[in-house]
């Protein structure tokens, strides 16, 4: 039972760490969008990765 908790736990922090990640990536891509206007980022990049992650 203890061992199935400590999987649990595994996972929430895998998820942490994926919702961080794309924070990060979505921060980044604004920052890239807002210096180069020529790279093509598509605005709804943001909706598909929240809509995937479940938030």
């Amino acid at each position: 039972m203890r061992q199935w908790g400590r999987h649990v736990m595994e996972q929430r922090s895998v998820q942490v760490a994926v919702a961080v990640a794309v924070r990060t990536f979505i921060e980044l891509t604004r920052e890239i969008r807002k210096t180069h206007r020529n790279i093509l980022v598509p605005p709804d990049h943001k909706a598909d990765f929240h809509i995937s992650i479940g938030f």
